[in-house]
């Protein structure tokens, strides 16, 4: 009991510092999301708790900050890994309600190639290509996308 409080109050603070104006603060707290993302009590906190993680991880990746961008799909691609016994479909089908496509193929097509935050995105894509309402999303984004954007996405 008193793990699982204390555990839920570090949860909360990152969750909160992560949303900071300053950067550094942004990137710290991000990186210790991402760290608790790895386990399971702390991940379902993340993903299901009063902090509205997945929300904030969302807004983390849209801020196309490369050093925020990192952790922040870092912990994303941890919460929806389909080898991990411990996670939830509903945490996948959640973070898609939130839009998270949108963000990930943006950085995939922005972010330099073999890079931390690159490989981070591209695991997240394809954690959810395996998923097929991700599949059908993903399919009219790039459907719609401008044709400069398809010769991005395609190169």
């Amino acid at each position: 009991g008193q793990a699982t409080a204390k555990g839920k109050r570090h949860v909360l603070i990152f969750l909160v510092l992560s949303q900071a104006d300053d950067v550094e603060t942004k990137r710290y707290a991000t990186s210790a999301i991402a760290n608790l993302a790895s386990y399971p009590e702390a991940a379902k906190l993340i993903a299901t708790g009063e902090g509205k993680g997945l929300e904030k991880l969302v807004g983390l990746l849209s801020s196309g900050i490369p050093v925020v961008v990192h952790p922040a799909a870092h912990a994303i691609a941890q919460l929806i890994d389909p080898s991990n016994p411990d996670n939830d479909a509903a945490w996948i089908d959640a973070l898609l309600d939130l839009n998270i496509l949108a963000p990930l193929i943006l950085l995939q097509s922005h972010l330099a190639a073999g890079t931390p935050p690159h490989e981070c995105i591209m695991t997240c894509l394809a954690h959810l290509d395996k998923v097929p309402k991700a599949i059908e999303i993903r399919s009219k984004i790039e459907a719609a996308a401008p044709p400069a954007e398809q010769a991005a996405i395609q190169e």
